[in-house]
């Protein structure tokens, strides 16, 4: 059985190796044959033409003319017949180079299908050679269930590091939105200022409307980002232990002492002055949820290549 394995192992390498190297042949053969079909396409227009000037010369009424302006027909025919000759031959040897690289690239991903899918074999390759070392080889079978253990931890906080990021999108569209009717608002009172009228103070009234109504969705949008955050918190204090915890201490700020009740009251600028803070301090969680998935996304990385050196080089 280990021998079976193992002989599976270097199949499966070999088959790598021979993948890669397939790969960047099929790229290559890609380019090259888009550089014949483009080479193929400007031939073409060049044998119609030349093609097009042979019928014209051959036209009876041209016949005298030409004599006339040019000199002897035959001479000129021959020449012209001689010109669509030689471009022909060259659309035919730019389209047999075409055919030849095409033939070459079908041939190389034939070849890339019926290898297949190299990760699901391995995958299941790895999966067969952990349970054999289960009898064969305790403690490593131990430690590498030990990593697995810690592969999904990992995982369950990668989850809810983007749940928590997409709810902090949700909040910042909502802040956004607040921020455009605010930015409105404070249009048309300018020009309430220089004699706008009454259009503009309705203008610039549903404007602050506008954005005294999205204060509930964004309490909303700021408890939901609240409670994600928590989740993310306590993975990583409680559980993981391996990325530095962040503070929620701007929750709250948000909660406590962010009144929405005088926007309507209170002057534009100072509206959107108060949305700024926490607005900022949203956009700086975000900025640190991202940090946090590339340490976790790195992690994860490092964990999978301890867990195959293991089952690898087990007994």
């Amino acid at each position: 059985m280990r021998t079976s394995l193992q002989q599976q192992y270097e199949h499966i390498q070999t088959e790598r190796l021979e993948m890669s190297q397939l790969q960047r042949e099929q790229t290559a053969l890609a380019k090259r044959c888009d550089q014949y079909k483009k080479e193929v396409q400007v031939l073409q227009r060049e044998h119609e033409k030349e093609h097009r000037d042979v019928e014209a010369l051959q036209r009876f009424s041209l016949k005298k003319f030409v004599k006339q302006k040019i000199g002897s027909w035959d001479t000129v025919i021959d020449k012209e017949l001689s010109e669509a000759f030689e471009a022909e031959q060259r659309l035919t040897e730019a389209e047999h180079q075409l055919q030849k690289c095409e033939a070459q690239y079908d041939a190389v991903t034939k070849r890339i299908a019926h290898i297949g899918n190299l990760d699901e074999r391995y995958k299941t390759w790895l999966e067969a050679k952990a349970l054999s070392i289960m009898t064969t080889d305790q403690e490593a079978y131990e430690h590498a269930q030990s990593i697995r253990l810690q592969q999904e931890e990992l995982r369950h906080l990668i989850e809810q590091i983007q749940e928590a990021h997409a709810a902090g999108v949700h909040v910042l569209h909502v802040f956004d939105k607040m921020f455009k009717s605010l930015d409105n608002a404070s249009g048309y009172s300018m020009l309430d200022m220089f004699g706008g009228g009454i259009i503009s103070t309705a203008l610039k009234h549903s404007e602050m409307q506008a954005a005294e109504n999205e204060t509930l969705p964004l309490r909303r949008a700021l408890r939901d980002y609240e409670i994600e955050l928590q989740d993310v918190q306590k993975i990583i204090e409680q559980e993981m232990k391996i990325v530095p915890s962040f503070a929620l201490s701007f929750a709250d700020f948000f909660f406590d002492g962010f009144i929405f009740d005088f926007l309507v009251n209170q002057k534009i600028q100072e509206h959107t002055e108060t949305l700024q803070k926490p607005y900022q301090q949203v956009k700086k969680m975000q900025a640190e949820l991202v940090k946090q998935k590339r340490l976790a996304d790195e992690r994860l990385l490092q964990l999978q290549e301890q867990y195959e050196t293991i089952i690898i080089h087990s007994n």
